[in-house]
């Protein structure tokens, strides 16, 4: 630095401040807090990490460094926000340095921990119940839509009420012509066509077979739709509506697992459907209701490892997201560590590291197995197949 006579003032543009950095060698050991998280941490039976996408990460930087990892007792903590609350607090009361484990809650806590770069963008979505098929003994019925099936009751009544009329028309005639059958059959074509069959026989005659075209057209379209639609129910299974969006499961009514500070966000949002969604919460767990899960860019799913067979047989992800959030950690309000991870994170991802390891962790996870079943739209035992002369013969 050197004075400025001219204004009198210290010009700062070449003063070097000294920065501040850990030294390895201090004795205190960098803390981390995690829990079982996959894919980020993997911890076995007896609470001891054997592995994961943020494990190597913090080793790969913190190998100088003496370090620690503080996990979560799982036989305390069974749900997943609670566990991730839990190494919130212990950053921000600084008994640890670090919360692991895709930290997606710190907007809230923002004012009271700083984040690091980020790492990867991750999708927040749900899990929602698959389309079921519809009961075997309704495909008589699948034709047709409702508002068909309306029309053709009302046109089946219709033609009773005509034919009805007519045979009381007819017994009416009988009594003047009884012995000409004929000239009461033109009477009545007579009267149903508004008087078109009264002039000459060539014109009747001409009536009556557009009568009976007209007829005959109508019945062949009915049949070969409705035929039409018999073997598409037959060949290809009927579901019940699909959930592809959050408006979809607004209008169908579709429950979710509730977390407390997603549901307030809901429904104080502005926008429509997301304030119904957060009415639909529900802290009971059961059967077809959706689960929030968070799902990376290689289709791995997180926060699946609860799920027991139905779930992972008749759950399916949702085609939208509810939010998107960036992999953080979570850091101790001005930690020097949080400019020393900054510094790798950048380099990590220029290298492709980060997609690297991340394949690594995921690809020999157990549970990797059902992710094809819940990104397959329907349940796993629908079989479709088509009708051949074999499944044919047994129709005689």
């Amino acid at each position: 630095a050197k004075w400025d006579n001219f204004d009198e003032l210290i010009n700062l543009e070449k003063l070097n401040q000294p920065e501040w950095a850990p030294d390895p060698k201090s004795g205190a050991p960098f803390v981390v807090s995690a829990f079982n998280c996959t894919p980020f941490f993997y911890v076995d039976e007896e609470n001891h990490i054997i592995g994961g996408l943020e494990y190597q990460i913090i080793n790969k930087i913190f190998y100088k460094w003496p370090h620690v990892y503080k996990l979560v007792n799982i036989t305390e903590y069974k749900y997943k926000y609670e566990q991730w609350a839990i190494i919130l607090r212990r950053v921000v009361n600084k008994s640890s340095d670090l919360a692991a484990c895709s930290q997606w809650q710190v907007m809230m806590n923002s004012s009271l921990v700083d984040t690091t770069y980020p790492l990867k963008q991750i999708c927040v979505t749900f899990l929602v119940p698959k389309p079921k098929l519809l009961p075997r003994f309704t495909f008589i019925l699948q034709p047709f839509s409702v508002i068909l099936w309306f029309m053709t009751i009302v046109m089946f009544f219709l033609v009773s009420i005509t034919i009805i009329e007519t045979q009381r028309v007819y017994r009416m005639f009988q009594e003047y012509y009884a012995k000409d059958t004929t000239i009461v059959f033109f009477q009545l074509i007579r009267l149903w066509t508004l008087g078109g069959s009264s002039g000459m026989p060539r014109s009747t005659h001409h009536t009556l077979r557009l009568v009976y075209l007209i007829w005959f057209i109508f019945c062949v379209m009915y049949s070969t739709y409705y035929s039409a639609g018999i073997t598409s129910a037959l060949t290809n299974p009927q579901f019940t509506n699909v959930i592809k969006t959050v408006e979809d499961m607004v209008n169908h009514n579709i429950k979710w697992l509730e977390d407390t500070f997603l549901k307030t966000s809901f429904q104080t949002s502005d926008v429509e459907n997301y304030r119904k969604l957060g009415d639909l919460g529900t802290s009971e767990k059961r059967r077809n209701v959706a689960i929030i899960v968070k799902q990376l860019s290689t289709l791995y799913l997180t926060d699946t490892e609860d799920l027991d067979d139905y779930e992972r047989t008749n759950l399916t992800v949702l085609k939208e997201c509810i939010g998107n959030f960036y992999l953080v950690f979570a850091m101790k309000k001005r930690s020097p560590y949080t400019r020393i991870i900054d510094k790798y994170f950048g380099r990590f991802q220029e290298q492709g590291l980060v997609q690297f390891w991340l394949k690594n962790a995921t690809y020999f996870d157990s549970s990797r197995g059902h992710f094809k079943s819940l990104y397959s739209l329907y349940s796993d035992d629908v079989d479709q197949h088509n009708i051949d002369l074999k499944r044919r013969r047994y129709c005689y």
